[in-house]
Order: structure tokens, then C-alpha cells, then sequence
């Protein structure tokens, strides 16, 4: 490399790096955004979990959501919730529109109806799409209370069982592309609980592999 090519490299700035590159990019395979807002209110009330998550009784429960944003999370878009059971693999995908919290609440209440175990122990990331009272209060506010943890800050391995299961039962599914229509949510709901469900937890055996790192190009 010439002392010229050096000098200019040493000179440029990461904006006109990204300036320069955006031709070399545009066919590349595209990239999730992460849409986690952090929720505040609750951080005391809901504890990290210390060490790796017990898979060895039926019963605790992962979830996570996924943004159908393309390349941006502004304005309203569709987003997939997955609902994970960490013994058997077990995993149930819906959608919700702009993932508030009472839609979150809704679509919770419906999954767990609909796993073949009980509900024993719940966990999260730090998102304020789980993190909010409404939720809260689902989970501790019945008899029996189901135990709630979160996942540390910035540590996507702390929920890796889920985070595996958004690619290969949602990527995989539906790629990368913008959702930006509302209708879209019951169909795809209808497309998850009668087909892909049925498919992915009756004749595919389940995998903690570390598929969910690669990436596929938007369909």
C-alpha cells in the first residue's frame, strides 16, 4: 500500500466511508434492526437471571419480538412475537401491530393458552413492550404467581434459545422486508397458528444450533 493510500485512509471519516460504500452495499443480504426500547419502571421489580436458564423441566418460557422494518424503525410497522418453551423446543410466533403493550398482553395470554405445558417461569429482554405493568400484573398477579426474570443489558446471549428461534421461525418465514400494513397482522397470525406452528413443532425437530447468527437475503 502506497504512503499516499495511507494518508487518505487516515484522513477519511466513517460518514464518508458509509458515502462512498452505499453503491458496494445496495445487493448485500439485508440485516434485522434491533426495535428494543428499554423499559425503566420495572427494572427493580424484575430481576436478571443469574446463570443459564433451567431446561430441564417443562414449563419456562422465553419470549422475544422481532421488527418487520426494513431499514428503519420510523413510523408504524408490523412486529413478530416469539414464544419460546426452553425444555422441548416448543415455539409459537404471532404478530402485533406496533407491539404495545396490551396487544403484547393479548397475544401472551393466547400462546400460553396454547402450549402443551404449563407455564412455570418467564423470561424477557429489557424491551418496554415487556417490561410495562400490565404485563406484570398478569404474571404475578394470579394465584400462582409465575416467576419473572430479564436478561442483562446489551446481552443478547442471556435469551440465545430465543433468539435462534427468530430466525429460523421468523427470518427463515419472512425475511427482512417492511410490514407497514396493519392488515397484514391477522393474516399472518392465521399463516403462524394453522400452518407454520403445525410445521415447525410436529415435523421439525427443534435446534439450539447457532443458525440464528447468519442472515438471509430480503425475498
Amino acid at each position: 500500500m502506497s504512503e499516499d493510500v495511507k494518508e487518505k485512509l487516515r484522513a477519511i471519516s466513517p460518514a464518508q466511508i458509509d458515502r462512498l460504500l452505499r453503491p458496494a452495499r445496495v445487493g448485500l443480504p439485508k440485516k434485522g434492526l434491533s426495535a428494543t426500547r428499554p423499559g425503566t419502571l420495572l427494572r427493580h421489580q424484575v430481576p436478571t437471571r443469574g446463570g443459564p436458564a433451567d431446561t430441564s423441566q417443562p414449563g419456562t418460557v422465553a419470549v422475544d419480538t422481532v421488527a418487520h422494518c426494513d431499514d428503519t424503525t420510523a413510523g408504524n410497522y408490523v412486529n413478530s412475537l416469539t414464544f419460546t418453551e426452553l425444555c422441548s423446543g416448543w415455539t409459537e410466533d404471532r404478530t402485533v401491530w406496533n407491539k404495545s403493550s396490551h396487544a403484547i398482553l393479548a397475544q401472551v395470554k393466547e400462546l400460553e393458552a396454547t402450549m402443551p405445558f404449563p407455564m412455570t417461569s418467564f423470561h424477557s429482554d429489557n424491551g418496554s413492550e415487556f417490561l410495562n405493568w400490565p404485563l406484570y400484573e398478569y404474571l404475578t398477579g394470579r394465584p400462582l404467581k409465575v416467576p419473572w426474570t430479564r436478561s442483562r443489558a446489551y446481552r443478547k446471549n442471556d435469551n440465545a434459545h430465543c433468539e435462534q428461534k427468530n430466525w429460523t421461525h421468523v427470518r427463515q418465514l419472512l425475511g427482512y422486508a417492511r410490514f407497514g400494513n396493519p392488515e397484514l397482522v391477522p393474516l399472518l397470525n392465521d399463516l403462524h397458528s394453522q400452518v407454520w406452528s403445525q410445521y415447525q413443532n410436529h415435523f421439525r425437530p427443534p435446534s439450539s444450533s447457532s443458525s440464528g447468527r447468519r442472515r438471509m437475503a430480503n425475498p
